[in-house]
């Protein structure tokens, strides 16, 4: 059979979520590097 538990399916869906926090985590720690390199770099223009 290819049916899956509810527990297993539940374990599942935590794993998968709990990977797309840390990604979105990472995401979010890239974007702030970024907008204080463009401050940086906006103020050295000027």
């Amino acid at each position: 059979q290819n049916q899956q538990t509810s527990s297993e399916r539940e374990l599942e869906m935590s794993t998968e979520i709990a990977r797309l926090k840390r990604q979105l985590a990472e995401r979010d720690e890239e974007l702030a590097i970024l907008q204080k390199a463009a401050t940086y770099f906006a103020k050295r223009l000027k």
